[in-house]
């Protein structure tokens, strides 16, 4: 991230630079023209105006030396150059010009290189009959588009006076120079621009790093509460429909238990009246001779009540383990049951109190954000987090305003000097130490500390927050500050 930082500084600040050297110098194809350009523009306007009448004469008369004189009245921003023509010259055609004077400047115009410059110049005829009067004027400062003003002077063409423009350094060149020779100060042309630009380059994509950080690193913590609280609904729906299931089942198992102890009551009452009817049999045999048809019917008919007896007592004792085996299993579904209720009801006390864990997680990495990018250290008392921040996320407050307002008071302490006191911080009367709070704000803040360190006691809504030793929160904060 540092890296791309600087990669961005220097992009930026290159393309800046490189706007404002076009701005300050300009160029012939440039729309609107730069400063310098401008200037140049306006100052060979007015010499188009008062010169060639002047300098007619000077060179008519051969007073070169006077002439001489006149290429320096710009201090050398910009040029001139008077040449002569001989006999027969037209406006088109100089015949056998030559230079007579010029503006002399070892950075830009020399002996060698001054008829490249004439030849992209503009320029006034000279005669030798020349009275006042305007030949042409440029259509503005920023634009040198030459108008006609349709006089023509009077006379042989005798020279010519040039209006010669400094040419604009190349981009490179003084971006070159202000690196190797002047980085820190420059007090001449566009360079003296360019250190601030760069450094205000520099800091601008080194704090845009930072915030991104910033964001990313509490984008990243969203993402991780958000990844868990999912979990935990993914968890609670999966409960909640194994509990519905569940439910659902014990009902069934219930019911098959209550038709196994209905059929159950039925063959014991059945067994009960087989065994009085052969009670009875029993006692008829008694009255029946042994060996008559009467006795030996009786005697079947006790065998087969016995083994009817027989059969229902089976049937008896295998709808007992049918019943043992379902209340078994019912039992082991009750307690899946309540498994299943325990688990649902500590996800939803967990996510009851979600907001609250939350909000502390959030204003613990704030602070930590603070004593990363901060030139000061923020210490806490550790009930701040587990008592006071929930505490106001129950009375509905913004976890984010609260974090603004401790912002905004730390920067001002920090910003008091020993002897300054501020209309938004005072000292709370009645400790020994030092105890400061803000003033005017739906939240409190009580701390101690100086400008490297501050230590916070608590943070308290308004309407509980303490301001003398009868408060409710005056021995919280006395407990608070002997920790």
């Amino acid at each position: 991230m540092l890296l791309i930082s600087i990669v961005a500084a220097g992009v930026t600040s290159f393309f800046h630079l490189k706007t404002l050297h076009s701005q300050y110098w300009g160029e012939e194809s440039q729309t609107p023209q730069g400063t310098i350009w401008a200037v140049q523009t306006v100052e060979h306007n007015i010499s188009a105006h008062a010169y060639p009448f002047t300098i007619a004469k000077l060179l008519n008369q051969n007073r070169f030396s006077e002439i001489e004189e006149y290429m320096y009245s710009s201090f050398t921003l910009t040029g001139f150059a008077v040449t002569t023509c001989n006999e027969g010259s037209s406006e088109s055609d100089c015949i056998n010009e030559k230079v007579v004077a010029y503006t002399k400047n070892n950075n830009w115009i020399t002996d060698s290189n001054i008829k490249s410059h004439l030849l992209k110049s503009d320029f006034n005829l000279l005669t030798d009959s020349h009275g006042p009067g305007v030949d042409w004027k440029y259509t503005s400062p920023k634009n040198h588009t030459k108008i006609d003003l349709k006089f023509k002077p009077e006379g042989k063409i005798i020279g010519r006076i040039y209006y010669i423009r400094r040419p604009s350094p190349l981009f490179t060149t003084q971006l070159r120079n202000w690196a190797v020779n002047d980085f820190f100060i420059s007090s001449s042309t566009d360079k003296k621009y360019y250190f601030q630009i760069a450094l205000m380059h520099t800091f601008g994509w080194l704090l845009i790093s930072i915030l991104a950080l910033y964001a990313h690193s509490a984008l990243q913590q969203k993402n991780k509460i958000q990844v868990k609280k999912q979990a935990l609904e993914d968890k609670n729906k999966f409960l909640t429909a194994e509990l519905n299931r569940t439910l659902s089942a014990n009902i069934s198992k219930q019911k098959e238990i209550d038709s196994i102890k209905e059929k159950e009551t039925e063959v014991i009452k059945l067994i009960s009246n087989k065994e009085k009817e052969n009670e009875d049999l029993k006692l008829k045999l008694k009255d029946v001779e042994e060996g008559t048809d009467l006795w030996e019917e009786l005697v079947n008919k006790e065998d087969f009540l016995n083994k009817e007896i027989h059969t229902l007592q089976a049937k008896n004792e295998l709808q007992r383990a049918q019943l043992v085996e379902q209340k078994s299993k019912f039992s082991d579904s009750k307690r899946y049951q309540q498994q299943l209720e325990s688990q649902i009801k500590n996800i939803n006390e967990h996510g009851s109190k979600r907001k609250k864990t939350l909000e502390e997680d959030c204003f613990y990495h704030f602070i930590d954000g603070l004593n990363t990018h901060c030139p000061f250290i923020v210490e806490y008392h550790g009930k701040v987090i587990s008592e006071d921040i929930g505490q106001l996320v129950k009375q509905n407050y913004d976890i984010s305003t609260v974090e603004a307002t401790l912002s905004d008071v730390l920067n001002t302490f920090r910003g008091m000097s020993s002897n300054n006191t501020n209309q938004d911080i005072e000292k709370l009367k009645g400790f020994k130490k030092n105890i400061f709070h803000n003033k005017r704000k739906n939240v409190r803040i009580y701390f101690t500390g100086d400008n490297d360190l501050i230590h916070i006691l608590s943070i308290w809504s308004a309407d509980v927050a303490p301001h003398k030793s009868t408060d409710k929160k005056w021995s919280v904060l006395q407990s608070r500050l002997v920790k």
